[in-house]
This record gives C-alpha cells, structure tokens and sequence, in this order.
C-alpha cells in the first residue's frame, strides 16, 4: 500500500473540505470523515485528484 502525502496551502483545505464535491454525490468531504466509508471516499477522491483523473 502506498502512503500517499498531500500538500495543499491551509486556506485551499478548508475550502475544499467544506465545499460539496459532485464526486461525493454532493456531499462535503468534513461531513464524510465521521466514519471509516466516508474516510475511504474521500481518500480515494484525494488520491484521484493527485493522479489529475477527474471523472
């Protein structure tokens, strides 16, 4: 498995923890960190922005 290491200026975080993804069926990435499935969808959205595959 792969530890994948993200670098993103405070304020670009925030913003995109708290704005609705439409990869995450418009849903908040903070909203979807309260529990091990949202944890894993947002990881794998992270890890696909990483590789630019933007579906």
């Amino acid at each position: 498995m792969h530890d994948y290491g993200f670098i993103l200026s405070g304020q670009v975080t925030k913003l995109w923890l708290n704005t609705s993804n439409i990869s995450l069926e418009n849903q908040k990435p903070i909203d979807l960190l309260k529990d091990s499935k949202g944890k894993y969808l947002v990881i794998s959205e992270l890890i696909r922005i990483d590789f630019r595959i933007f579906v």
